[in-house]
Parts: C-alpha cells; sequence; structure tokens
C-alpha cells in the first residue's frame, strides 16, 4: 500500500501556473545541444512533479472532506 507523502509547504495553482509560463511544455524553437535539451527536460520534471503533488492534495483533501 503506497501512503501519501505530506507536503510540508503549499503549492498553489497560481504557482503552478506561473512555472507553466516560465517552463512550458514544448520543444524548443530553436535548435539546442544535448546538454540544453536535458537541462530543458529537467526543469520541466520539477514543474511535473510539483503538479502531480498538487494534485495528490488536492484529491486527498476532496477524498477527507467527503467523509
Amino acid at each position: 500500500i503506497r501512503t501519501a507523502m505530506k507536503i510540508p509547504f503549499d503549492i498553489s495553482q497560481s504557482l503552478l501556473d506561473r512555472l507553466n509560463d516560465l517552463f512550458p511544455d514544448k520543444l524548443p524553437s530553436k535548435v539546442v545541444s544535448s546538454t540544453d535539451l536535458a537541462y530543458l527536460m529537467g526543469q520541466r520534471s520539477v514543474v511535473d512533479k510539483l503538479t502531480d503533488l498538487y494534485n495528490e492534495e488536492t484529491n486527498q483533501n476532496v477524498f477527507s472532506e467527503s467523509n
């Protein structure tokens, strides 16, 4: 059984919106090196992880409020 991890800080939708603006989930418009591409992918993976944590926390709160 996988237990939900409690996030020790608040992730807001406005933070996620801002991060999505800064680090969009799209390919670069210019040719970049494989090193730069890996760096961009790393930035995006952090945004994706924070989004996952936010969604888990939001879903957990919805379920706990309905009980």
